[in-house]
Protein backbone atom coordinates (compact mmCIF):
# COMPACT_ATOMS: atom_id res chain seq x y z
CA UNK A 1 0.00 0.00 0.00
CA UNK A 2 1.25 3.49 -0.88
CA UNK A 3 1.27 5.48 2.35
CA UNK A 4 2.68 8.60 0.70
CA UNK A 5 2.35 9.60 -2.97
CA UNK A 6 4.20 12.55 -4.45
CA UNK A 7 3.27 13.54 -8.00
CA UNK A 8 4.98 16.25 -10.10
CA UNK A 9 5.92 18.13 -6.91
CA UNK A 10 7.34 21.55 -7.73
CA UNK A 11 8.40 24.47 -5.56
CA UNK A 12 9.55 27.82 -6.95
CA UNK A 13 11.10 30.61 -4.92
CA UNK A 14 10.94 33.51 -7.35
CA UNK A 15 13.06 32.47 -10.32
CA UNK A 16 14.62 29.53 -8.46
CA UNK A 17 13.09 26.09 -8.91
CA UNK A 18 14.06 24.28 -5.71
CA UNK A 19 12.02 21.15 -6.45
CA UNK A 20 11.21 20.32 -10.06
CA UNK A 21 8.39 17.89 -10.93
CA UNK A 22 9.49 15.22 -8.45
CA UNK A 23 7.61 11.91 -8.25
CA UNK A 24 8.00 9.11 -5.72
CA UNK A 25 5.99 6.85 -3.44
CA UNK A 26 6.60 5.49 0.03
CA UNK A 27 4.98 2.20 1.00
CA UNK A 28 3.81 1.31 4.49
CA UNK A 29 6.62 -0.24 6.53
CA UNK A 30 9.31 0.96 4.15
CA UNK A 31 12.57 2.73 4.96
CA UNK A 32 13.16 5.09 2.07
CA UNK A 33 16.03 7.55 1.67
CA UNK A 34 16.36 10.78 -0.28
CA UNK A 35 19.94 11.68 -1.16
CA UNK A 36 21.70 14.30 -3.24
CA UNK A 37 24.26 17.10 -3.02
CA UNK A 38 23.72 20.24 -0.96
CA UNK A 39 21.08 22.38 -2.63
CA UNK A 40 19.44 19.41 -4.37
CA UNK A 41 16.06 20.17 -2.78
CA UNK A 42 15.94 17.43 -0.13
CA UNK A 43 14.97 19.54 2.87
CA UNK A 44 12.57 21.56 0.71
CA UNK A 45 10.78 18.30 -0.07
CA UNK A 46 10.49 17.63 3.68
CA UNK A 47 9.17 21.16 4.21
CA UNK A 48 6.54 20.59 1.53
CA UNK A 49 5.50 17.24 2.98
CA UNK A 50 5.03 18.74 6.45
CA UNK A 51 3.24 21.95 5.46
CA UNK A 52 6.08 24.35 6.26
CA UNK A 53 6.11 25.26 2.57
CA UNK A 54 3.23 25.07 0.08
CA UNK A 55 3.82 23.43 -3.32
CA UNK A 56 3.76 25.67 -6.36
CA UNK A 57 2.33 22.78 -8.36
CA UNK A 58 1.98 19.04 -7.93
CA UNK A 59 0.20 16.76 -5.50
CA UNK A 60 1.02 15.21 -2.13
CA UNK A 61 -1.26 12.42 -0.94
CA UNK A 62 -1.09 10.74 2.45
CA UNK A 63 -3.23 7.63 2.85
CA UNK A 64 -4.80 8.56 -0.51
CA UNK A 65 -5.91 11.99 0.75
CA UNK A 66 -4.46 15.20 -0.67
CA UNK A 67 -2.61 17.26 1.95
CA UNK A 68 -1.15 20.03 -0.24
CA UNK A 69 -2.81 22.94 1.53
CA UNK A 70 -2.91 21.66 5.08
CA UNK A 71 -1.13 23.40 7.95
CA UNK A 72 1.77 21.75 9.79
CA UNK A 73 -0.33 20.94 12.88
CA UNK A 74 -3.02 19.37 10.69
CA UNK A 75 -0.45 17.20 8.92
CA UNK A 76 1.06 16.17 12.26
CA UNK A 77 -2.40 15.17 13.49
CA UNK A 78 -2.85 12.99 10.40
CA UNK A 79 0.28 11.04 11.30
CA UNK A 80 3.37 12.68 9.77
CA UNK A 81 6.17 13.80 12.08
CA UNK A 82 9.73 14.97 11.48
CA UNK A 83 13.10 15.90 12.89
CA UNK A 84 15.23 18.77 11.62
CA UNK A 85 18.73 19.03 10.17
CA UNK A 86 19.51 21.58 12.89
CA UNK A 87 17.92 20.25 16.06
CA UNK A 88 15.02 22.37 17.32
CA UNK A 89 14.66 21.49 20.97
CA UNK A 90 13.40 23.76 23.71
CA UNK A 91 16.74 24.47 25.40
CA UNK A 92 15.34 25.47 28.80
CA UNK A 93 13.05 22.44 29.08
CA UNK A 94 14.21 19.06 30.33
CA UNK A 95 14.46 16.05 28.06
CA UNK A 96 11.23 14.56 29.39
CA UNK A 97 9.43 17.91 29.03
CA UNK A 98 10.57 18.17 25.40
CA UNK A 99 9.10 14.75 24.67
CA UNK A 100 5.90 15.50 26.56
CA UNK A 101 5.42 18.57 24.39
CA UNK A 102 5.41 16.31 21.35
CA UNK A 103 2.27 14.63 22.68
CA UNK A 104 0.08 17.69 22.23
CA UNK A 105 -1.36 16.43 18.92
CA UNK A 106 -2.65 13.31 20.71
CA UNK A 107 -4.11 14.89 23.86
CA UNK A 108 -7.83 15.58 24.19
CA UNK A 109 -7.94 17.95 27.17
CA UNK A 110 -9.94 21.15 26.74
CA UNK A 111 -8.72 24.37 28.33
CA UNK A 112 -11.56 24.67 30.86
CA UNK A 113 -11.08 21.08 32.06
CA UNK A 114 -7.36 21.71 32.45
CA UNK A 115 -7.97 24.90 34.44
CA UNK A 116 -10.35 23.04 36.78
CA UNK A 117 -7.92 20.17 37.28
CA UNK A 118 -10.53 17.52 36.48
CA UNK A 119 -9.68 13.80 37.00
CA UNK A 120 -9.60 13.12 33.25
CA UNK A 121 -6.95 15.81 32.90
CA UNK A 122 -4.81 14.29 35.64
CA UNK A 123 -5.07 10.85 34.01
CA UNK A 124 -4.06 12.27 30.66
CA UNK A 125 -1.11 14.08 32.25
CA UNK A 126 0.01 10.80 33.84
CA UNK A 127 -0.32 8.97 30.52
CA UNK A 128 1.69 11.69 28.78
CA UNK A 129 4.46 11.48 31.37
CA UNK A 130 4.56 7.68 31.19
CA UNK A 131 4.72 7.74 27.40
CA UNK A 132 7.51 10.33 27.43
CA UNK A 133 9.51 8.26 29.91
CA UNK A 134 9.02 5.14 27.75
CA UNK A 135 10.25 6.96 24.64
CA UNK A 136 13.32 8.23 26.50
CA UNK A 137 14.10 4.61 27.42
CA UNK A 138 13.47 3.61 23.82
CA UNK A 139 16.14 6.00 22.52
CA UNK A 140 18.49 5.34 25.44
CA UNK A 141 18.09 8.67 27.23
CA UNK A 142 16.16 7.54 30.30
CA UNK A 143 19.03 8.62 32.56
CA UNK A 144 18.93 12.10 31.03
CA UNK A 145 15.23 12.73 31.62
CA UNK A 146 15.81 15.76 33.84
CA UNK A 147 18.71 17.26 31.89
CA UNK A 148 17.96 20.46 29.98
CA UNK A 149 17.87 20.04 26.22
CA UNK A 150 20.57 22.69 25.85
CA UNK A 151 22.93 20.70 28.11
CA UNK A 152 22.89 17.52 26.03
CA UNK A 153 25.70 16.70 23.55
CA UNK A 154 24.83 16.74 19.85
CA UNK A 155 24.31 12.99 19.51
CA UNK A 156 21.87 12.90 22.42
CA UNK A 157 20.08 16.01 21.17
CA UNK A 158 19.35 14.15 17.93
CA UNK A 159 18.06 11.14 19.84
CA UNK A 160 15.86 13.43 21.94
CA UNK A 161 14.41 15.02 18.82
CA UNK A 162 13.60 11.55 17.48
CA UNK A 163 11.86 10.72 20.78
CA UNK A 164 9.83 13.92 20.53
CA UNK A 165 8.83 13.09 16.95
CA UNK A 166 7.79 9.60 18.04
CA UNK A 167 5.63 11.12 20.78
CA UNK A 168 3.16 12.27 18.13
CA UNK A 169 2.52 8.59 17.29
CA UNK A 170 3.29 9.07 13.60
CA UNK A 171 2.53 6.65 10.82
CA UNK A 172 5.32 8.27 8.81
CA UNK A 173 8.41 9.82 10.38
CA UNK A 174 10.76 12.06 8.39
CA UNK A 175 14.37 12.07 9.60
CA UNK A 176 16.38 15.02 8.25
CA UNK A 177 20.11 14.17 8.37
CA UNK A 178 19.93 12.35 11.72
CA UNK A 179 23.58 11.22 11.48
CA UNK A 180 24.99 14.74 11.03
CA UNK A 181 27.71 15.34 13.63
CA UNK A 182 27.65 11.77 14.94
CA UNK A 183 30.73 9.57 15.30
CA UNK A 184 30.89 6.00 13.96
CA UNK A 185 29.64 4.45 17.20
CA UNK A 186 26.71 6.85 17.44
CA UNK A 187 25.83 6.25 13.78
CA UNK A 188 25.78 2.48 14.35
CA UNK A 189 23.38 3.00 17.25
CA UNK A 190 21.26 5.26 15.03
CA UNK A 191 20.98 2.47 12.45
CA UNK A 192 19.69 0.15 15.15
CA UNK A 193 17.26 2.85 16.24
CA UNK A 194 15.88 3.20 12.71
CA UNK A 195 15.18 -0.53 12.56
CA UNK A 196 13.53 -0.38 15.99
CA UNK A 197 11.27 2.45 14.83
CA UNK A 198 10.16 0.41 11.85
CA UNK A 199 9.54 -2.56 14.16
CA UNK A 200 7.07 -0.35 16.03
CA UNK A 201 5.01 -0.24 12.82
CA UNK A 202 6.14 3.13 11.49
CA UNK A 203 7.31 4.07 8.01
CA UNK A 204 10.51 6.09 7.62
CA UNK A 205 11.60 8.66 5.05
CA UNK A 206 15.24 9.61 5.53
CA UNK A 207 17.36 12.47 4.19
CA UNK A 208 21.00 11.67 4.81
CA UNK A 209 24.55 12.36 3.55
CA UNK A 210 26.12 9.39 5.33
CA UNK A 211 26.14 6.86 2.49
CA UNK A 212 27.16 4.00 4.75
CA UNK A 213 24.00 4.52 6.80
CA UNK A 214 21.84 4.96 3.70
CA UNK A 215 23.13 1.79 2.07
CA UNK A 216 22.69 -0.19 5.27
CA UNK A 217 19.16 0.73 6.32
CA UNK A 218 17.29 1.76 3.16
CA UNK A 219 14.91 -0.40 1.20
CA UNK A 220 14.79 2.16 -1.59
CA UNK A 221 16.61 5.39 -2.49
CA UNK A 222 15.54 8.53 -4.36
CA UNK A 223 18.34 10.71 -5.77
CA UNK A 224 17.83 14.44 -6.36
CA UNK A 225 20.09 16.83 -8.22
CA UNK A 226 19.27 20.50 -8.83
CA UNK A 227 15.72 19.83 -7.69
CA UNK A 228 15.10 16.97 -10.13
CA UNK A 229 14.86 13.25 -9.48
CA UNK A 230 17.65 11.57 -11.43
CA UNK A 231 17.33 8.03 -10.07
CA UNK A 232 15.28 5.80 -7.81
CA UNK A 233 15.71 2.20 -6.76
CA UNK A 234 17.26 -0.27 -4.32
CA UNK A 235 20.60 0.79 -2.76
CA UNK A 236 22.66 -1.71 -4.79
CA UNK A 237 21.34 -0.32 -8.07
CA UNK A 238 21.84 3.28 -6.94
CA UNK A 239 25.42 2.43 -5.99
CA UNK A 240 26.13 1.42 -9.59
CA UNK A 241 24.13 4.12 -11.41
CA UNK A 242 26.61 6.13 -13.49
CA UNK A 243 24.45 9.26 -13.53
CA UNK A 244 24.21 9.20 -9.75
CA UNK A 245 27.93 8.66 -9.32
CA UNK A 246 28.78 11.52 -11.68
CA UNK A 247 26.25 13.89 -10.14
CA UNK A 248 26.95 13.29 -6.50
CA UNK A 249 28.38 10.15 -5.04
CA UNK A 250 31.67 9.58 -6.84
CA UNK A 251 34.15 7.50 -4.93
CA UNK A 252 32.17 7.85 -1.71
CA UNK A 253 29.51 5.37 -2.74
CA UNK A 254 32.06 2.84 -3.93
CA UNK A 255 33.40 2.72 -0.38
CA UNK A 256 30.02 2.76 1.37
Amino acid sequence: MHLLEVEALTKRFGGLIAVNAVNFRVDSGQIKAIIGPNGAGKTTVFNLLTGIETPTTGTIKFESKEINRKKPHQIAALGISRTFQNTRLFPNMTAVENVMLGRHTRTRTEMLAAMLGMPAVRREDEETTERAEYLLRFVGLDKKANVLGDDLPQGERRLLEIARALATEPKLILLDEPAAGLNNSETAKLAEMIYKIRDLGMTILLVEHDMGLVMEVSDDVVVLNYGKKIAEGPPLLIREDEQVVQAYLGQEIANA
